[in-house]
């Protein structure tokens, strides 16, 4: 971000808060608002990282997949499953409203 926009601001009067909250947020917030989407899409699905932090007191959701799986539970395995998955479309659609940008068209 160029540091000309910041200072025309200054100039025009505005003080830092207000420059910060009409120059430089709209200018970050996509690239703050996609990284959070992507860490929350690969946290929803991180195995390896979640075994590392589980303990009896803390069950993970990952963790408690696997073990419902080694269990035989298949159907509260497939209703969570389910309940995760519609967790995880829900948010990324309260994303793609907020941010009015259609998932459906990248590639």
């Amino acid at each position: 971000m160029s540091p000309e926009l910041e200072e025309s601001a200054r100039i025009c009067g505005s003080g830092w808060f207000r420059t910060f909250r009409t120059v430089v947020v709209p200018l970050i917030a996509p690239g703050l608002v996609a990284g959070a989407t992507l860490m929350f899409i690969a946290m929803m699905r991180e195995l390896s990282s979640s075994i590392l932090l589980y303990t009896q007191s803390t069950i993970v959701n990952a963790v408690l997949l696997v073990d419902m799986w080694e269990g035989g539970e298949i159907e509260k395995l497939a209703a969570l499953a389910v309940v995760i998955t519609a967790i995880t479309f829900a948010i990324l659609g309260i994303v793609q409203r907020l941010t009015r940008v259609d998932f459906s068209r990248r590639v």
